[in-house]
């Protein structure tokens, strides 16, 4: 395979794997940075139902990358490429397996968690479910 399955962030977090992030988007009015490398804060959306609406894509070294965003529950702080390197001060960008970052994004996957973002990184991706 190419690329392993895509994370589907939906429904309640229960732990790693598809369907965990679907539904979701960011709180409040966090902004991304585009172009400049540089990182922002942003906060994750989860509606208890649909989840967080999102499809995350592993990316070593650097954390989740934002394949999609789903209108419902929408997510105001991210964009379709974006990184997230940390979720409530859980990194994303140190774990050199799949199954760790799953794991981490899992153990703090919550309505209004505090991302640590950054613009998309060229490169190769692999696809990870959390």
């Amino acid at each position: 395979l190419k690329a392993a399955p895509q994370s589907h962030l939906g429904g309640a977090a229960k732990g790693a794997g598809k369907g965990a992030a679907k539904g979701g988007g960011a709180k409040g009015a966090g902004r991304q940075g585009r172009g400049g490398g540089g990182s922002t804060q942003g906060h994750l959306r989860v509606d208890p139902k649909v989840g967080a609406g999102l499809s995350l894509m592993w990316v070593p070294g650097e954390g989740y990358q934002v394949d999609e965003i789903d209108a419902f529950p929408g997510q105001p702080s991210l964009a379709v490429g974006t990184i997230i390197r940390s979720i409530d001060g859980v990194r994303l960008d140190e774990p050199s397996t799949e199954e760790e970052v799953e794991r981490r994004f899992a153990s703090a996957f919550r309505d209004g968690a505090v991302l640590l973002l950054a613009a998309s990184v060229g490169g190769g991706t692999t696809a990870a479910s959390a």
